[in-house]
């Protein structure tokens, strides 16, 4: 990378921050973020700088995110062999899951299958309907529909995982739910803007009074905690709150038996530690068949 790229990079993420910063003020009661509302201006200027680093950081090398379908099979395998559909989060590249998908295959070895997929906007818009039926394109193109699967969703992934779900007929043959890092209630407007869908102002009466939990599906949630106190307040990942993350619990169908795990990990050591893979491997081998 050139002096000139990495100074880009510098000030548009100070700039990034800053404006993050100034667009929070801190709720010592209840130790979480509540946003200030920015002016048209804030919102515009950061809005652009917000955009331009992620669009500078996240395509550079194996981080390109692309539009099109693009997958890692791990078949051809018998029809019965179920098959650990892995989602990306928001510009998320396929490169993320590999060492979760190895970890698991050495806990698991070929009693599971692995699918990882990239069929996400690179920006999650315009909507997670739009990404849903993405998904859904992805396992007939790749002939996964009447398999039993499992979705495992990282970060924003886990709420199109979600969406997905609302559909009784496209959740027939869901065996179960992982979300791993998943922002339940939501992200902060400077955190991840401008995904207008994702925003934890009113997230709760946007998405997820429209995509309760189906209490029928196994559903795992699991947590990091291992970030600064800065976007999302404490305790996180680095990107999104732990209040975020375990407001599943609250969420309309939740399991009454739902697992939750949490581990002193940040957002992408979460993919890439054994131990979470070794409580993912419990998880899948205990759910009914």
């Amino acid at each position: 990378m050139t002096d000139r790229r990495q100074r880009s990079l510098l000030v548009s993420l100070a700039a990034y921050i800053l404006g993050s910063l100034r667009s929070m003020k801190q709720d010592d009661e209840e130790n979480r973020v509540i946003l200030q509302r920015p002016n048209m201006v804030e919102q515009a200027v950061f809005g652009v700088i917000g955009w331009w680093f992620r669009t500078v950081v996240t395509t550079r090398g194996d981080n390109r995110a692309d539009s099109t379908l693009i997958t890692s099979w791990s078949g051809p395998h018998p029809p019965n062999v179920p098959v650990l559909v892995m989602l990306p989060g928001f510009q998320g590249p396929v490169s993320n899951f590999h060492h979760l998908c190895e970890n698991l295959h050495g806990l698991l070895g070929d009693r599971f299958a692995y699918a990882i997929v990239d069929t996400l906007d690179p920006g999650m818009g315009p909507t997670p309907e739009a990404n849903a039926r993405l998904l859904d394109a992805f396992l007939d193109a790749r002939h996964l529909k009447g398999r039993p699967l499992y979705l495992v969703g990282h970060s924003m992934g886990g709420l199109i995982a979600r969406c997905y779900l609302h559909w009784p007929e496209r959740a027939a043959h869901i065996r179960g739910m992982i979300t791993i890092a998943t922002p339940h209630a939501g992200v902060h407007a400077w955190n991840l803007a401008p995904i207008h869908w994702a925003r934890s102002r009113g997230f709760d009466r946007r998405f997820n009074a429209n995509y309760p939990l189906d209490p029928s599906i196994p559903f795992m949630n699991i947590s990091g905690t291992r970030g600064a106190r800065m976007l999302e307040g404490y305790p996180n990942d680095g990107v999104v709150g732990l209040w975020s993350v375990e407001h599943a619990r609250q969420l309309a169908g939740a399991p009454a038996e739902m697992c939750e795990e949490q581990y002193y990990l940040n957002h992408m050591g979460l993919l890439r530690e054994r131990q979470v893979a070794e409580g993912i491997a419990g998880f899948v081998q205990t759910t009914p068949a």
